[in-house]
């Protein structure tokens, strides 16, 4: 039983590690299709976050907070020229669709975030 659980968990563990390096390298190729090379200038980036649950449930959401703060620590230290900033909604109800969708998506759309997850 032991071993099955153990299995379990590191196979949650690594899927859990995949789901956040393919969300950094969408990210990732974002950034790079969307900014010149040779920028010199800092480049903003505005990074939302739409969460089902609170960030402190343990769980998925909690992981994917933990993506949240990797990816900013693994973008400024690769891109020193671009400024991130990252936002999250957390409970968001996921049954609301268009056109009643939560007003978080028509502030964001209004603020001009980039790229949402």
């Amino acid at each position: 039983i032991f071993f099955r659980f153990a299995m379990r968990t590191t196979t949650s563990y690594h899927n859990s590690q995949v789901k956040l390096g393919h969300m950094l390298r969408t990210l990732l190729l974002f950034i790079a299709f969307t900014q010149p090379v040779a920028q010199a200038a800092r480049t903003k980036l505005s990074v939302g976050f739409v969460y089902l649950t609170t960030t402190s449930d343990l769980g998925w959401t909690w992981r994917h907070n933990q993506g949240r703060v990797f990816m900013h620590t693994q973008l400024a230290a690769k891109y020193p020229n671009l400024e991130v900033h990252t936002f999250y909604e957390q409970s968001v109800d996921d049954t609301l669709r268009p056109p009643n969708c939560p007003p978080i998506w028509d502030k964001w759309g209004k603020d001009g975030i980039d790229i949402v997850f």
